[in-house]
C-alpha cells in the first residue's frame, strides 16, 4: 500500500463517488488527498466536505494548463505517489446515431495526458514503494461489450 503521507490525486466526477473515496481515505488515515476538478465545461464539480482534502480546478482542458495544474499540485503537497480517476458516468440514447460524446472524449483526453505526465513521479516512487494508477469506468460490468447496454464506449478506452 503506498504511503499515507504521500499524495494521492482524485479525479472529480461531478458525482457522490468523489465524497465517498475521499472519506473512505480519511477513515484509512490518508492525509494528503488532492482532488482535480476538470473544467466545469465537462464535469460540474462536486461538493466535498473535508478537512483534509485539497482541491485544484483545472481551467482550460488543454495539454499546457493541465501541466501547470500538475506542477501546482506538486509544488504545494509533494509528488504524487497515487492517482485515481473516477470516469464521470454517462449513458447514451441506444436508438442514437452519434454514442461519442465530444465532452467525454475531451475527458478520455486528459486522462491520457495525465498519465503521461505523472509517469515520471510514479515510476520514480515505485522503485521505493508501492504506487497506484487506477481508473473507475462504470461501464456495466462488461467493458463495455454488452450490446444493448446504455454504458459508454469511450470510457472503455480507459482500458488501453
Amino acid at each position: 500500500m503506498p504511503s499515507r503521507d504521500q499524495a494521492c490525486l482524485i479525479t472529480d466526477d461531478g458525482t457522490p463517488l468523489t465524497q465517498t473515496l475521499v472519506s473512505a481515505l480519511e477513515q484509512k488515515g490518508w492525509n494528503r488527498i488532492v482532488i482535480l476538478a476538470l473544467p466545469k465545461a465537462l464535469i460540474p464539480p462536486s461538493k466535498i466536505d473535508s478537512k483534509t482534502a485539497h482541491s485544484f480546478v483545472l481551467k482550460k482542458a488543454d495539454e499546457s494548463c493541465l501541466m501547470e495544474t500538475l506542477d501546482q499540485i506538486q509544488q504545494t503537497h509533494g509528488p504524487i505517489f497515487s492517482f485515481v480517476h473516477l470516469h464521470p458516468l454517462q449513458s447514451f440514447d441506444l436508438s442514437a446515431k452519434e454514442r461519442f460524446s465530444k465532452k467525454e472524449k475531451q475527458v478520455l483526453k486528459l486522462v491520457f495526458l495525465i498519465a503521461k505526465h505523472l509517469a515520471k513521479p510514479l515510476n520514480e516512487a515505485a522503485s521505493k514503494q508501492r504506487t497506484v494508477f487506477m481508473t473507475v469506468a462504470r461501464i456495466n460490468g462488461k467493458l463495455g461489450y454488452q450490446i444493448d447496454s446504455d454504458a459508454s464506449p469511450v470510457a472503455g478506452g480507459l482500458f488501453g
